[in-house]
C-alpha cells in the first residue's frame, strides 16, 4: 500500500488520512457526490464508479486476468502495468539521480521522495526500503521479511 491509500473518486487526488479527504470533498466536491454507496457512505459522481466500487472493494472482484500468471485485477489500466513491469520488464520511468526505472510515474515520484529527497525517515534495515511512517514500515517488515 501507498502513504497516500485515501484517493478522491471525482479528481483522484490522493490523501494520507481519511478526514483530509472528507475535508476535501466536502470543500472541493460538494455536490458532485449523488451515488451513494449503501455499504460503507461513500459518495460518487457517477453511477458506473460507485458500480465498480462495490464490485471491486465490497464484492472483491477482479475481472481482469493475467493470463501468464495467477493474479487478477480490478481495471485494464492495473492489469497492463503489472504485465509491463512484470512480465515485459518495462519501466520506462526512470529516476535523474539514481537511473532506477519504474513501471509508472507514481512509483517514480515514491522513490524520488522516499530516497532522494529524505522523505522516508523509518528504513528497513533489513532492505533498505524507506517509509514516511513506522506503522508502513512495520507492515512491509511482516508481509516481505516474515
Amino acid at each position: 500500500m501507498s502513504e497516500f491509500d485515501f484517493k478522491c473518486e471525482i479528481c483522484t487526488k490522493s490523501f494520507s488520512q481519511s478526514y483530509n479527504l472528507k475535508r476535501h470533498m466536502m470543500n472541493i466536491h460538494k455536490n458532485l457526490g449523488t451515488f451513494r454507496c449503501e455499504v460503507c457512505e461513500k459518495s460518487f459522481s457517477q453511477s458506473g464508479h460507485l458500480k465498480r466500487h462495490v464490485k471491486t472493494v465490497h464484492e472483491n472482484q477482479k475481472p481482469f486476468q493475467c493470463h501468464e500468471c495467477d493474479r487478477s485485477f480490478t481495471d485494464k489500466r492495473t492489469l497492463q502495468t503489472h504485465i509491463d513491469g512484470i512480465h515485459r520488464n518495462l519501466k520506462p520511468f526512470a529516476c535523474s539521480d539514481c537511473n532506477m526505472t519504474f513501471v509508472n510515474q507514481s512509483r517514480l515520484l515514491k522513490h524520488v521522495d522516499n530516497v532522494h529527497r529524505n522523505m522516508g525517515s523509518h528504513t528497513c534495515e533489513l532492505c533498505g526500503r524507506c517509509f514516511i511512517y513506522p506503522s508502513k514500515l512495520n507492515s512491509h517488515i511482516k508481509e516481505v521479511h516474515q
